[in-house]
């Protein structure tokens, strides 16, 4: 799975935007937006996981003592995002090089929708991938939280 995630990377036509990190200040590296329609395995893994971490945000969210917005559903959420002016996949996959990172983020930029927790999943991606210059990461590794400059609205480390 990891495998034909990271082989789309290369493939123009799967994304609709690519983002330079560094020039933004997100990080060090780059990402794609995929572009409609998204590839299956992307909507797969989306429906799949999004019940498994609802819970998790939502726990999240009492902690810090803030109503949770998200429904039970992926597709109820999507339908939520659509309706408040976010109509674009915001599904990404990135690319690192040696060093890269990526700072933390809550808001999408492109919409009004605060997204869930992110999956964080070492065990998904091949080490080959972890430890090769220029390897595309289908999932995000968390190393140290650095909070992207360009948030909007309110960002932090998780409750304790």
């Amino acid at each position: 799975m990891a495998a034909e995630l990271a082989g789309l990377y290369d493939d123009d036509r799967r994304f609709r935007s690519t983002i330079n990190m560094g020039q933004h200040r997100f990080g060090a590296g780059e990402y794609r937006y995929f572009a409609r329609p998204l590839p299956a395995i992307v909507d797969e893994l989306k429906h799949a996981l999004y019940p498994r971490l609802l819970p998790i945000a939502r726990d999240w969210w009492a902690r810090l003592g803030r109503p949770a917005p998200w429904p039970d559903t992926l597709d109820e959420w999507l339908a939520q995002c659509h309706d408040a002016g976010q109509n674009k996949p915001t599904a990404i996959l990135l690319k690192y090089g040696a060093g890269d990172w990526n700072a933390v983020f809550a808001r999408e930029p492109a919409g009004r929708c605060e997204a869930p927790p992110s999956l964080v999943a070492p065990s998904l991606v091949p080490r080959s991938s972890l430890l090769s210059p220029g390897g595309a990461a289908p999932l995000q590794l968390a190393r140290e939280p650095r909070w992207r400059a360009a948030a909007d609205g309110p960002t932090g480390p998780p409750p304790c």
